[in-house]
């Protein structure tokens, strides 16, 4: 029986990796990769929720970093090719979502 829900898990998988919404996907993350300006704004962002982390840990105050957080995700959703890899990934969080909730719904109907 675990193997057949593995094997079925496997189908889907593949399906959604096949699917062009999941090529556009990995072709924009390879490009974003590459886009300077989007990686210095997506690591400053990264080491400023750290900062904030630690800052929250002491219970100091964290508006200014917060507000530079939210400057620099200003500049990035400018990005026209990381606003595009955003909704290609949102896109398939939803694939994702929905898969999920299936599943539960059906264990849930099964189950009770």
């Amino acid at each position: 029986m675990n193997n057949k829900i593995l094997n079925e898990v496997d189908k889907i998988i593949e399906f959604i990796k096949e699917s062009d919404d999941y090529k556009d996907y990995i072709y924009l993350k390879d490009k974003l990769s590459k886009h300077e300006e989007a990686n210095n704004l997506i690591n400053e962002i990264k080491l400023l929720q750290k900062k904030i982390v630690k800052l929250e840990v002491n219970k100091q105050d964290t508006k200014d970093l917060d507000n530079k957080i939210k400057a620099n995700l200003d500049e990035l959703n400018k990005i026209p090719l990381y606003r595009d890899f955003i909704d290609k990934q949102e896109i398939l969080n939803d694939y994702y979502q929905t898969i999920k909730n299936r599943l539960d719904e059906y264990f849930y109907n099964k189950m009770n």
